[in-house]
């Protein structure tokens, strides 16, 4: 959860000083001294301090803006190399083969570069695991697939099997043995039920690329029509 609070930590931690200091200035001495008004302002800096050094130590995620913005040179890449104009051309070229208006899924390392005001785009993170009702199909084939999406008018998949493909390990049990029992998995319980999931919508997808239409395929990702057979 970390990469979706980021972003939120330090601005609610300064909105909190804020709040503090007025506190602070509206109470005479005595108040000032109350201890859980100082023992709040201690957590404050301490929770600063804390996210300083996680986020941005730790995780060098200040080194990284720091790198996009030029001022220092860019760390050899630790995982996967993103280069961030790149991105951005290559997802207009993939919208670009998309008809305005049309309903897209992303199942993507990368979406953000993404016109979403020109496509009715759904992002896919744990593909399978979020979706208009009645939810995704899952543990049903690929044309249950095909089918609950063109009912909600999404009629394109795009898809980058090469940076989001999951490659993590799973244990062999049936899909629905687990999404009926993750508790029995222990602590890893979420995740083992979100990656079957996943690999299951994956598989579909892989399934759908061989029966219907590349309307575009740079060897890195595609987009499928779900309405043009190949």
């Amino acid at each position: 959860m970390g990469r979706y609070t980021a972003p939120f930590q330090l601005p609610a931690l300064f909105v909190l000083i804020a709040v503090l200091l007025v506190w602070r200035n509206q109470r005479d001495q005595k108040e000032r001294s109350k201890l859980w008004l100082n023992g709040l302002t201690a957590a404050t800096a301490a929770s600063i301090l804390f996210v300083v050094a996680l986020f941005g130590i730790r995780d060098r995620e200040y080194a990284r803006f720091f790198q996009e913005a030029g001022l220092i040179s860019p760390a050899p890449p630790q995982h996967i190399m993103l280069t961030i104009d790149e991105e951005q051309q290559r997802l207009a070229h993939v919208q670009a083969a998309i008809p305005t208006n049309e309903g897209l899924i992303a199942h993507m390392f990368v979406t953000f570069p993404f016109d979403f005001r020109r496509n009715r785009i759904f992002v896919a993170d744990w593909m399978g695991m979020a979706g208009l009702p009645p939810g995704m199909p899952v543990g049903k084939g690929p044309q249950a697939l095909r089918g609950y999406l063109l009912g909600h008018q999404v009629r394109y998949i795009a898809y980058d099997p090469h940076r989001v493909r999951l490659s993590v390990s799973v244990p062999d049990d049936e899909l629905s043995v687990v999404i009926a029992n993750p508790a029995a998995y222990g602590r890893y319980g979420w995740v083992i039920l979100q990656s079957k999931v996943s690999l299951d919508e994956e598989r579909n997808i892989a399934a759908l690329a061989t029966q219907y239409r590349h309307i575009y395929d740079d060897d890195q990702m595609y987009v499928l029509d779900l309405k043009s057979a190949r």
